[in-house]
């Protein structure tokens, strides 16, 4: 069965407030589900975001510092 976060759980994962996650859904920074008016996030789906976006700030730091 896939693992739906709700907003709120997304926001203590990723250490942000809720509004935060709301900006960055609405920039089209997040993989999301809409159901009706509500969003989730499949768990898999933000894991693989947080992974991407790890590799990416890894090779900005290492362009930067050398």
């Amino acid at each position: 069965m896939v693992q739906l976060l709700k907003v709120s759980e997304l926001s203590q994962l990723l250490g942000v407030h809720v509004v935060q996650v709301y900006r960055m859904v609405g920039r089209g920074d997040l993989p999301v589900v809409k159901l009706g008016r509500s969003l989730r996030f499949r768990e898999s789906d933000i894991t693989s975001w947080i992974e991407a976006h790890s590799q990416t700030a890894k090779s900005e730091r290492q362009k930067v510092g050398g």
